[in-house]
């Protein structure tokens, strides 16, 4: 998160927030993953990568995410974002 930029909390203010995006169909994109990383201690992983439209190059983009282990061991999305 960053001071003076939106955020959205829970389901619905995120699909409103990414209402067009919702609406995409993914078989129209070809997604490019990176191989995750996983920080010495094991707390946070990252996953990133990109994603191309088959037929709309102004839909290509990138994306990722940022997990973050838990006190039972299992990992939460802490950080997700991308750009289209």
């Amino acid at each position: 998160m960053q001071k003076g930029k939106w955020v959205a909390y829970g389901y619905d203010e995120i699909l409103k927030k990414n209402e067009e995006i919702v609406k995409l169909s993914f078989s129209d994109f070809e997604v490019k993953e990176k191989p995750a990383t996983v920080t010495l201690d094991g707390e946070f992983v990252h996953y990133s990568g990109s994603f191309e439209h088959k037929s709309d190059s102004k839909k290509n983009g990138w994306y990722a995410q940022v997990f973050k282990r838990g006190e039972d061991g299992k990992y939460l999305i802490y950080h997700d974002i991308f750009h289209m």
